[in-house]
C-alpha cells in the first residue's frame, strides 16, 4: 500500500502492517502558489456568491487557504 504522507506516514505504515500488508512510503512536496490569479479568484467567489452552493471539493491545503484568504480579504 503507497502511503503519500510525510506528517503521519509511520503511523499509517504501522495500520497497514497491522493488517498484514506491507506499506510503502512515498515522499509528497509541498504546493506553493507564488502568483496567485485574482481574476479567476474573483470569478469564483463571485459565482459561489450567486449561486446556491451545497459542498465544495478542495483537492489541496493550499487551495483552501488561498480561497479562505481572498474570501476574507473581500469582505473586510
Amino acid at each position: 500500500m503507497a502511503i503519500t504522507s510525510s506528517r503521519r506516514a509511520s503511523e499509517l505504515a504501522s495500520i497497514v502492517r497491522k493488517f498484514g500488508g506491507v506499506p510503502y512510503i512515498a515522499p509528497t512536496i509541498g504546493i506553493r502558489n507564488y502568483n496567485p490569479l485574482i481574476s479567476d479568484y474573483n470569478k469564483f467567489i463571485e459565482t459561489v456568491s450567486r449561486k446556491k452552493m451545497h459542498f465544495f471539493v478542495f483537492m489541496t491545503g493550499v487551495g483552501v487557504f488561498i480561497f479562505f484568504k481572498k474570501l476574507i480579504n473581500c469582505t473586510s
